[in-house]
């Protein structure tokens, strides 16, 4: 009895090879961050943030380090676009509905 229920915990547990992983969640990324400073060419603002969040989606390719995000001030959605990942020199590129890149 406790070999079966070992056994079927290990098959439960196992994740198929042929399942496709998603570069942004393993990386953390898909989640609600608070915005604590802001800067622009290296330089941070003094201003003092609150309330200030932003938004990282997955789009619909899930295989790849890019997807859309939403910027909120006071639960408000002040921004949205989209936005793709360079892991090797930890930037985050962001294009806005305009089409403008930051």
């Amino acid at each position: 009895m406790y070999i079966a229920f070992v056994v079927l915990c290990l098959t439960i547990g196992c994740n198929s090879d042929d399942e496709s992983s998603n570069p942004l969640e393993e990386n953390e990324l898909l989640s609600l961050w608070e915005i604590k400073a802001e800067g622009l060419n290296n330089v941070m603002s003094l201003e003092d943030l609150c309330c200030d969040f932003i938004e990282f989606l997955d789009d619909d390719n899930s295989n790849d380090l890019r997807g859309n995000y939403n910027t909120y001030v006071h639960n408000n959605i002040t921004g949205t676009g989209t936005f793709s990942i360079n892991l090797e020199n930890n930037v985050i590129t962001y294009s806005t509905e305009n089409v403008n890149t930051y």
